[in-house]
């Protein structure tokens, strides 16, 4: 595996905040090669489960393996790289320093969405996979997963432990979804590599929730109890990220309760 590139950029997060979606747009640069599998999870320091490398990545039995089937279609890119978005969603900081001592000269992006809007859409997602048992505000209650994805300084933090913050691009969703070249130039420029634009019809949305039980917006809306339960964390964590970029993230996320809160 030693004459092998690993990747030297990755996609870290977070999860419904596009990746998909720019995982492709990335690939379309002729110095950018992603991983044919998106989220190979190549620097986890867990072993993957035998049926996700079955499933995914064509049986793979060790990492020299993985790193084979990621590097199908190479060709000498400058940059390599993957998008598993849990490098990011970690209960501590094992990840990021499994990451650092593997490859200290990586550069990551991560792309951060209102974390309500994201609260919803990851359960959007996981309906689909047939894996909500429950109404919404139940399943945020019994999950902790669905919060712990959209306390983003919190999750960054533990990279910060381990890398110089220009390492890691932090774009906001909502403005990549309303000029996806800008946001790409944006990337191009930090990896070094000259202007592409991407062509119009590679710019369409992946991976995108599809209901497999229908909810009406009603039914999306937070209990009141659930969005002061979330808020606890999540306000200040977004303080915190307003401070780290140098700009008021309030002014682009409504966190006002009267627009999520359901009425009753």
């Amino acid at each position: 595996m030693s004459d092998k590139p690993t990747p030297n950029f990755l996609v870290i997060g977070a999860n419904k905040a596009g990746t998909s979606s720019m995982h492709s747009y990335l690939q379309s640069h002729p110095q950018i090669f992603m991983s044919r599998i998106k989220e190979p999870f190549f620097y986890n320091p867990r072993p993957l489960s035998r049926d996700y490398l079955d499933r995914w990545c064509n049986g793979a039995t060790d990492r020299a393996e993985l790193l084979e089937f990621m590097l199908e279609g190479y060709n000498g890119e400058k940059i390599f790289g993957e998008s598993s978005t849990t490098y990011s969603h970690q209960l501590n900081g094992d990840c990021a320093r499994y990451i650092h001592a593997e490859r200290p000269d990586v550069k990551m992006v991560y792309i951060l969405r209102h974390p309500l809007g994201r609260l919803v859409s990851r359960f959007l997602y996981l309906n689909t996979l047939g894996w909500v048992e429950s109404d919404f505000n139940t399943e945020l209650r019994k999950n902790h997963q669905y919060l712990l994805g959209s306390l983003y300084f919190q999750q960054l933090s533990y990279f910060l432990d381990y890398f110089d913050p220009a390492r890691i691009k932090c774009l906001i969703f909502e403005e990549v979804v309303e000029d996806t070249q800008a946001a790409l130039d944006e990337i191009f420029a930090f990896l070094g590599i000259p202007p592409h634009t991407v062509p119009d019809d590679r710019l369409v949305t992946h991976n995108k929730s599809k209901n497999r039980k229908t909810f009406d917006r009603a039914q999306l809306k937070f209990s009141r109890d659930s969005f002061d339960r979330l808020m606890q964390p999540i306000g200040p964590d977004v303080a915190a990220m307003s401070e780290f970029l140098g700009r008021d993230l309030t002014a682009t996320w409504n966190l006002d309760a009267e627009h999520w809160v359901e009425r009753g």
